[in-house]
């Protein structure tokens, strides 16, 4: 089985160019999702309140947990409100930041590991994992091959401005990754994503056709 990694700068079209290989019948594992999905698990989220209180729930009308307590009623979590805290541009902010992320890599990690087993079982050829933090969070060391996404940052801007980012948050939040030239570096191919999904299909199949001509020889 061959893994792949897709990586980019914010904005890059990840999501997009998995598809495409899902189209191709690569199996798709998207760490966004699985982190997404971690989140609202009861063991994450109390921690999480422990930290930052009950203003990081929808319902913010709670009363503050004690650190031995938490809310027994199930409120869904206000992403709008951790990224403010995560990525505010102070040393707290960092902090706030490398917290998160001590809680949820390795979870992600050992969740991504066990699919892979398992597609390793049922001798998937290729599975394609969608990570904006491959490199940040060591899941680089479970691919085959890394994919760049290349797209100018004029571009990406105005891709993640339907989110209701301002410039800043966009800037804020590619700061607090690799820089795309480093992510660059790394790549064993370029896939350049400015125009159209349609223009993305024979950059696909290019790589798809040259790693199994490296796989056969």
């Amino acid at each position: 089985m061959i893994v792949l990694g897709i990586t980019g700068g914010i904005g890059s079209g990840k999501s997009t160019v998995a598809s495409v290989f899902s189209d191709f019948n690569a199996v798709i594992l998207n760490a966004d999702q699985i982190g997404h999905d971690l989140l609202e698990t009861e063991e994450v989220k109390k921690q999480l309140v422990q930290r930052w209180g009950t203003q990081i729930l929808e319902d913010d009308k709670l009363s503050s947990p004690s650190r031995d307590s938490f809310p027994s009623q199930t409120f869904p979590l206000n992403r709008k409100k951790i990224a403010e805290i995560v990525f505010a541009p102070t040393d707290q902010g960092q902090q706030e930041r490398e917290f998160l992320n001590r809680l949820l890599h390795p979870r992600i990690c050992q969740f991504i590991q066990k699919q892979l087993a398992f597609y390793r079982r049922k001798k998937q050829p290729f599975v394609v994992l969608d990570a904006p933090l491959l490199l940040e969070t060591g899941l680089d060391t479970l691919v085959d091959y890394q994919i760049f996404i290349d797209a100018r940052e004029e571009i990406r801007w105005n891709r993640v401005s339907s989110r209701h980012w301002s410039h800043t948050d966009f800037l804020q939040r590619e700061q607090s990754q690799i820089s795309p030239e480093e992510k660059r570096k790394r790549a064993d191919f370029i896939l350049k994503n400015e125009t159209s999904r349609h223009a993305l299909i024979p950059q696909v199949a290019a790589i798809l056709d040259q790693i199994q001509k490296n796989v056969s020889r």
